[in-house]
């Protein structure tokens, strides 16, 4: 029996798992299919007990007041049966929330594992905000439960160590990027 077949995951439950485990997980997961994805889904960052690493996101990811905001996760519209398209949404001071940083979808083989993801690529944007390396890969663990796996691609063509998110919903609808000229200036 494997650990999948063995737990009843909830988000609470993830997070507390930390972001070894989490990847374990990850590893024995199914792509999501591209259409399965839509609307809004709220993101989490397993921490586990490592309170250090929880200080480092929540002050990073999970903070008003940080450069990008408080992250509240990633959205998703497919395209096609093999294409789709997404962003991220973020709450800023005085609970604005802006969605930006896009990014392209597609079934493709992981860049981690060499088995199927659904892979986020953010270079088709050229968007100032993410790195044009940088990609994420979605797998599902349950019925609106997704882990992430991002990862960064470095000088010598190696990747770095992936860094582990989890998605839930959809909790809201598509509603796309926002003026990514105004973002600009």
């Amino acid at each position: 029996m494997t650990v999948m077949e063995k737990t009843k995951w909830t988000i609470e439950r993830l997070v507390e798992i930390g972001q070894d485990e989490a990847f374990e997980l990850w590893k024995d997961l199914p792509a999501v299919d591209i259409n399965e994805l839509d609307g809004e889904y709220a993101g989490y960052v397993p921490t586990g007990t490592d309170e250090e690493l929880r200080k480092r996101v929540d002050e990073i990811q999970f903070n008003e007041s940080s450069v990008k905001g408080y992250w509240l996760g990633k959205a998703y519209k497919a395209l096609s049966a093999t294409k789709g398209e997404g962003y991220n949404h973020w709450r800023r001071l005085g609970r604005k929330v802006e969605r930006s940083i896009q990014f392209t979808t597609e079934i493709r083989t992981s860049y981690i594992d060499g088995k199927p993801s659904l892979m986020m690529k953010y270079s088709p944007f050229n968007n100032r905000n993410a790195p044009s390396n940088l990609t994420d890969e979605i797998r599902k663990l349950d019925d609106g439960l997704y882990i992430g796996a991002a990862t960064t691609k470095l000088p010598d063509d190696t990747r770095t160590v992936p860094n582990l998110f989890i998605l839930t919903g959809p909790i809201g609808k598509w509603v796309g990027v926002d003026d990514e000229e105004a973002e600009l200036k």
